[in-house]
This record gives structure tokens, C-alpha cells and sequence, in this order.
């Protein structure tokens, strides 16, 4: 089963890997976060040195997807529970033990 999670407001919460370990960044890496896409530029400096970095990260149109049972969807779930993340829809929710807030869930037919 495949849990699914969204960002909230402007609350960053770093990617973690399948085992639930922090994410390590090689040099010139970039940092992720669930629920978030990145936009912008990676210009080169005049010195040519190092990178100049002007990324946002914005609210992703996709849900954050993991595997239920992993260390990673306990990370999202107790953040979820924590109110930095959101559960994307009813399964997600009953499974980690949330309400699915009114902001998640679909519309039903006949604009009701």
C-alpha cells in the first residue's frame, strides 16, 4: 500500500530515505522536501568556485508517495500527526490514524 502525503502552508520537512535516514547531500546538492517541488536557478558565480542557488520550494501538485511499513512512512505519519504535513486522501489518513481534513478531500459530483 502506497501512503500519500501534502505540504502545509510554508512548513519544510526534509526527504528522508526508505530506511527513515536523514538524507545526505553530496557537494552542490540540493536539499528536498516532501510535498514540494523546486523552481528556479543554479548560476555560476563569477569565480566559477561554487554555485550560486536561487530555488524556491513551492507546493507540489503531486502528492509525496511512500511505501506503508517503511521507516520513511513512519517519519511522514508522525509528522503528519505533528500537523506539518497532510494526508492526501482517505486511506492515507485511516492508516496513519488522522482525520482527512476538508482542504484534502475531493469534491463530490453535483458541486455539492
Amino acid at each position: 500500500m502506497k501512503l500519500r502525503f501534502l505540504a502545509v502552508g510554508d512548513i519544510l520537512v526534509p526527504m528522508r530515505n526508505p530506511d527513515g535516514s536523514a538524507m545526505r547531500l553530496s557537494a552542490g546538492g540540493v536539499h528536498r522536501y516532501v510535498g514540494r517541488d523546486l523552481f528556479g536557478a543554479v548560476i555560476s558565480a563569477p569565480d566559477a568556485r561554487e554555485l550560486v542557488r536561487d530555488l524556491t520550494p513551492t507546493r507540489s501538485q503531486d502528492p509525496h508517495e511512500v511505501d506503508a511499513g517503511t521507516n520513511e512512512a513512519e517519519y511522514c505519519a508522525q509528522r503528519c500527526r505533528a500537523g506539518e504535513l497532510l494526508p492526501a486522501d482517505a486511506e492515507t489518513a485511516r492508516a496513519i490514524g488522522v482525520e482527512l481534513p476538508k482542504s484534502a478531500q475531493k469534491p463530490s459530483k453535483g458541486g455539492e
